[in-house]
């Protein structure tokens, strides 16, 4: 379940809060972001991604259907620009369990980002009613030799393209429903 969360986090990191829209947010910095997120209730995570124009159009929404194939339903999906950066607003409903999700952005979307979260969840999640998760990302630099576009690097070593993501999610999506994987 913690990988679980993991991948959910930077899943929503990297397509900048799953439920905003492209025009809703600064186009990121084309080049290698790294991300750190971090929570109270689970060891941090660092990952590298090569970004470019066209992967950033494919990544809005990415974590919404992540979080659909995993049987989530929200009913507030909120963005909003805030002073100089954006506050975010969600209500859904994942698997009999209510989680409200406040939270920031800030950051120049050219050297820094920073998106803090608080989540409540009712009933507990094992054993958690409180989340708050900070993800904090710097622009390294331009995409080193062998790192293309939606490459994602994690601090384990393993690496993944977004569409490979895509595929997996689709592959779980699948499987939930009792279908094939292809």
């Amino acid at each position: 379940m913690q990988s679980y969360f993991k991948f959910v986090s930077s899943s929503l990191f990297f397509g900048m809060v799953s439920f905003a829209s492209a025009d809703d947010l600064p186009v990121y910095k084309v080049g290698l972001w790294q991300s750190e997120v971090k929570s109270a209730n689970m060891p941090s995570q660092s990952t590298k991604m090569c970004l470019d124009e066209a992967t950033q159009k494919e990544m809005p929404g990415m974590g919404e259907n992540v979080m659909k194939q995993q049987g989530a339903s929200c009913t507030k999906n909120e963005i909003k620009k805030s002073g100089s950066g954006y506050s975010l607003n969600t209500d859904c409903n994942f698997n009999g369990i209510n989680m409200k999700t406040t939270g920031t952005i800030s950051g120049d979307f050219n050297s820094s980002i920073t998106m803090t979260m608080t989540t409540v969840m009712n009933p507990p999640m094992m054993g958690m009613d409180k989340s708050v998760t900070t993800v904090t990302s710097k622009y390294l630099g331009a995409c080193p030799a062998g790192m293309n576009p939606g490459d994602i690097e994690y601090g384990n070593g393993m690496k993944m393209n977004i569409s490979q993501m895509k595929d997996m999610m689709k592959n779980l999506g699948n499987l939930k429903k009792g279908g094939a994987t292809n």
